[in-house]
């Protein structure tokens, strides 16, 4: 299965959670619990994402296991396809990350002051 993405703002490379994000719409139904996704490098190319481990793995950047509701363990592959790569971004204003932000340096820690698009 073939999956499109877009740039996050300037980036180059295709961010986790939006590969993450089109892993949830597409197995919305059969997803319940215990998600785990483990990257292995930046795709700076689209994914073919696969149920099949290829025994190439040079273009190998993720894999990632959910439970189904019924018990089922399902394990995904991230490919990286070398001939398909975004050609559009979408406006990410990282600035506005921290404008609710109360950041605490000696407590090591982030507080919101309130919810925004980024919550």
């Amino acid at each position: 299965m073939n999956l499109n993405f877009k740039f996050k703002g300037n980036r180059n490379y295709i961010h986790g959670t939006d590969i993450c994000n089109q892993i949830f719409s597409l197995y919305k139904e059969d997803f319940y619990e215990d998600f785990e996704i483990s990257f292995h490098s930046l795709a700076h190319n689209n994914i073919i994402l696969s149920q099949e481990q290829l025994k190439q793995q040079d273009q190998l950047k993720f894999v990632c296991k959910f439970k189904q509701s019924d018990d089922a363990i399902k394990t995904y592959y991230g490919y990286e396809n070398i001939f398909s790569k975004p050609n559009t971004s979408y406006v990410y204003n990282e600035e506005e990350i921290t404008d609710y932000a109360i950041i605490n340096l000696q407590e090591k820690s982030i507080v919101l002051k309130q919810h925004s698009v980024f919550t």
